[in-house]
């Protein structure tokens, strides 16, 4: 019996901790700034209070990634091609179901704070009060658009100011949001359906190219 109880505390153990790393938070924070002259954007994920920490350096990473396409691109081999038309009829059905996996996705994301200051001038008043009304437009259009699929805390600061006696644009922002494990987990497995659903068409319009090949 010993050991009976020994597996099944072993096993609420496992239970346990599975448990834990399912309902596990992570906080991303996304830090941007930008001017003429320097432009920045880093992104760093924390999990388990902060002891695992992943720093991301998003223009690097989009610089390196378009120099390996550049050096490895390859020559398509046109007997692989199929018929386009009907994969972007595909495509464009697939974009509905994709926008639900996402949004459902989104709602269980939290932002707990956005800071985003941002200063413009172009050296004529006129014209710097109307570039900064814009900017506020958009600005607001972004929350609005955040709002709806986000859920947004109180914690929002932004602000547009207008430099008459300068020239040129900064803008800085920072913002932090937080979801749970299995947020992510039930997402990666949408998403996973979608794409084994996809396979299954390509795969039927591969054989109908096929056919069509033979044919002719």
């Amino acid at each position: 019996m010993s050991r009976v109880y020994i597996a099944l505390w072993i096993v609420g153990v496992i239970l346990v901790v599975l448990l834990l790393l399912l309902i596990m938070k992570i906080t991303i924070e996304v830090h941007a700034f930008y001017t003429e002259e320097e432009k920045q954007v880093y992104v760093y994920v924390y999990m388990l209070f902060g002891l695992i920490r992943i720093s991301i350096d998003v223009l690097d990473e989009l610089t390196n990634k378009n120099k390996a396409k550049n050096t490895g691109e390859e020559e398509k081999d046109d007997t692989e091609e199929i018929d386009k038309k009907a994969m972007l009829h595909s495509l464009i059905k697939s974009i509905g179901e994709i926008h639900t996996i996402v949004k459902k996705f989104l709602k269980r994301v939290t932002i707990r704070e956005l800071t985003w200051h941002s200063s413009v001038g172009t050296g004529d008043a006129a014209s710097t009060g109307m570039i900064a009304g814009i900017c506020w437009t958009g600005k607001g259009w972004i929350l609005g658009l955040m709002t709806s699929y986000f859920r947004v805390k109180d914690r929002i600061d932004m602000n547009v100011m207008p430099v008459f006696q300068g020239k040129g644009v900064r803008t800085e922002m920072k913002l932090r949001m937080s979801l749970r494990v299995w947020s992510v987990l039930i997402c990666a497995l949408s998403f996973l359906r979608y794409w084994r659903k996809q396979q299954v068409q390509y795969r039927a319009l591969q054989e109908k190219h096929v056919e069509q090949g033979g044919i002719s």
